[in-house]
C-alpha cells in the first residue's frame, strides 16, 4: 500500500494523474510574439492541459520586453524567458526543465538556426520547427549581384 492510502484503496492510474507538461523551447524567440501566441494555441485551441513555454535570446533588451509582456497577459509562471546564447546552455537543468517536448526556430540569424536544431536532437525533442533565415549569410554571399545577373 502506497504512503497515505487508505486501506481498500488503490494507487489513482497513470490517466487519473497529473498530465505531463508538453513543454516548448523557442530558440531565438526576439520579441516573443511567437513564443506567447504558441503558449495560448496550444493552451487555448488545442487544449493542452499543462504547456510551459521558455524563450531564449541572447538580447538582454528583448528579454526584458518579453518578460514585460508575458507579466502583462498574465502567463509569466508558464511563459518563461532566458537571455543567453544556444550554445552556452550545456544541459536542460540550465533551463529548469527535465524533458522538451517541442523545439522552435524560425527566422533566428545567422547560425542560431543550426544551433536550435543540434539542440533539439541534444535535447530529444519530439518535435522540431524550424525556417532558418538565412539573409544575412545569402547577403554576404552575393554581395552587389544583380537579380537579372542570376537568371543567365
Amino acid at each position: 500500500m502506497a504512503s497515505g492510502e487508505k486501506e481498500g484503496e488503490t494507487a489513482p492510474s497513470a490517466e487519473h494523474q497529473a498530465p505531463s507538461t508538453f513543454t516548448v523551447v523557442d530558440c531565438g524567440c526576439g520579441k516573443a510574439y511567437l513564443t506567447i501566441s504558441l503558449y495560448f494555441y496550444l493552451t487555448e485551441v488545442l487544449k493542452f492541459p499543462n504547456v510551459k513555454v521558455i524563450g531564449i535570446d541572447r538580447r538582454s533588451d528583448v528579454i526584458a520586453a518579453a518578460k514585460k509582456m508575458a507579466a502583462q497577459l498574465d502567463v509569466a509562471d508558464k511563459v518563461e524567458f532566458v537571455e543567453a546564447d544556444l550554445e552556452s546552455l550545456d544541459s536542460l537543468e540550465s533551463l529548469g526543465v527535465g524533458a522538451v517536448s517541442m523545439v522552435v526556430s524560425l527566422h533566428a540569424c545567422d547560425t542560431a538556426t543550426d544551433e536550435a536544431l543540434a539542440k533539439g536532437v541534444e535535447w530529444k525533442a519530439r518535435y522540431i520547427l524550424s525556417a532558418p533565415c538565412c539573409q544575412h549569410e545569402l547577403q554576404k554571399g552575393l554581395g552587389n549581384v544583380r537579380m537579372s545577373e542570376c537568371s543567365n
